[in-house]
């Protein structure tokens, strides 16, 4: 006959007419359900939990938890009631348009505050004040089927409340609907990294495999990350320039359609090596009206662009010696290596003995070779993973 989807029923009792009378453990309400089955909304305690019920001739007694209390309830002598809503929120702050209800012989109030609970810094009760149709004879609106319309007149706030007032007993209020326009959250990107390249595809084979050599890759794979309280599609736009530079140039979602998703693939093939700024402008124009629409921007941190491979310059050999030096525009080298006659790849230090310099002087000595004719080819590999190469002919007496 009856249920709640929000709650649960706690206690059931007979008013006098035969009809149900039904508490809930949520909101503190008590219910009427009629004969014809149609049901109302007829006792509001305070408490959250309306828990017990008895009836005493027409007075209606109500047993309330957390917090305890009794309450007795009976029908308004004049035949007039009213209703005092829960706290509604927005969330954010608000302007409050129309209160539409369904319903006769109900007239409202309403006041609005930014503190989920009403105090003294609220603002007054205010009356509903006429719809624009009201104001111009109805030329501008059809007229409200079973119920009324009017504006909220409360100031711009998070919180709204309204107070209903049936002014007899035949008056009924059977459903309201408020209108309200959310101040527009800013979306804000918080970071902007690299994802890691796709890792290399591993495959069975019968003896274990030589660890996987990382390759460059001139894609920069951009992502970021957004706050984005109103839940709005964003759409985006990316600039760059290199550090120190002023000027930006569009990269992507600038010229043609914006960005959808916050992320791109950056191909920086035809791009200079160097240090760059990538700036991720967010913007929830397609969700708001242009008055409305809201942007934001981001710079990232300096990101290396180095598509170009070290230089070995100077590789001389005198047998078991061999040295040169291995030079890199952007990234320090970080491995050098040597292969003698196509043979494994074998790793040595710089002279100073650590790999972290733009610039790396190396002397070593190479291992007893057999007499005769021998190539020899080094390899330096920087920290974006490019590598160059040399080679040099010794001869071994």
């Amino acid at each position: 006959m009856f249920s709640l989807g929000d709650s649960y029923l706690t206690a059931l009792a007979v008013a006098e007419d035969g009809a149900v009378l039904a508490a809930s453990g949520a909101d503190g309400h008590v219910f009427r359900i009629a004969t014809d089955r149609t049901a109302s909304l007829v006792i509001d305690v305070p408490e959250r939990q309306a828990l017990a019920l008895a009836r005493v001739g027409a007075d209606v007694w109500v047993g309330t938890g957390d917090a305890a209390g009794i309450y007795r309830a009976r029908a308004p002598g004049t035949g007039k009631g009213r209703y005092l809503s829960k706290v509604l929120d927005a969330e954010y702050q608000a302007r409050w348009g129309a209160l539409h209800w369904q319903g006769a012989g109900v007239t409202f109030e309403t006041r609005s505050g930014n503190t989920a609970k009403p105090d003294a810094g609220w603002n007054a009760w205010k009356a509903l004040g006429a719809k624009r149709s009201d104001k111009d004879g109805g030329k501008n609106g059809p007229a409200e089927a079973g119920g009324g319309a009017g504006v909220v007149e409360s100031p711009v706030a998070r919180y709204l409340q309204y107070r209903a007032t049936l002014g007899a007993a035949t008056a009924r209020l059977r459903g309201v609907t408020v209108y309200y326009l959310p101040q527009n959250q800013r979306a804000r990107v918080t970071e902007l990294t690299l994802a890691d390249s796709a890792p290399p595809t591993s495959t069975t084979t019968t003896t274990t495999p030589a660890p996987a050599r990382a390759t460059h890759n001139a894609t920069l794979k951009l992502r970021w990350k957004v706050e984005n309280p109103d839940g709005d599609d964003l759409v985006y736009r990316l600039h760059f320039r290199p550090l120190g530079d002023a000027t930006w140039r569009p990269l992507a979602g600038v010229i043609g359609d914006p960005l959808t998703k916050a992320e791109y693939d950056w191909n920086t093939d035809g791009v200079p090596d160097g240090l760059y700024v990538v700036h991720v402008a967010a913007s929830d124009e397609r969700a708001q009206p242009a008055e409305r629409a809201l942007s934001s921007g981001y710079d990232s941190v300096p990101l290396l662009i180095d598509n170009r491979k070290p230089l070995v310059r100077d590789l001389t050999a005198r047998y078991p010696a061999l040295q040169g030096t291995a030079v890199d525009d952007a990234s320090p080298i970080t491995q050098l290596e040597y292969a003698v006659d196509g043979g494994d790849w074998q790793p040595f230090s710089p002279s100073d003995g650590i790999a972290d310099q733009l610039s790396e002087p190396f002397a070593v000595q190479l291992p007893r070779l057999t007499r005769g004719t021998h190539s020899v080819v080094v390899r330096a590999t920087d920290s974006a993973d490019n590598a160059g190469v040399a080679d040099v002919v010794i001869k071994v007496p």
